[in-house]
């Protein structure tokens, strides 16, 4: 079955659902799950190591602080994906 674009949103930022946020949504995407269907490549173990590598992300953002001299960067802050978001899509991946 071939989700569209606004059910494959609704799968993983949903409530009852993922509840993935989408700054993670879109992260999750770099790693490789971008699809409900790209669940089927993935093992708990490498949904557990995706998690790990949303916690300590690569990278500078842009300083959000205020009066931070332009230009002015800071590690990107890691990305939130709860356990219980983790537990869903590896169930997820199970199913799929």
């Amino acid at each position: 079955m071939v989700l569209t674009n606004t059910q494959t949103t609704a799968f993983f930022t949903g409530t009852n659902q993922m509840a993935i946020p989408a700054a993670t949504v879109t992260q999750l995407a770099q790693e490789g799950v971008g699809v409900v269907g790209d669940l089927e490549e993935f093992s708990k173990s490498n949904l557990k190591q995706i998690a790990e590598n949303l916690k300590r992300p690569g990278g500078r953002v842009p300083d959000p602080a205020a009066g931070a001299p332009r230009g002015a960067t800071i590690p990107t802050p890691p990305f939130i994906f709860g356990a219980k978001s983790l537990m869903r899509l590896t169930v997820a991946s199970e199913i799929v």
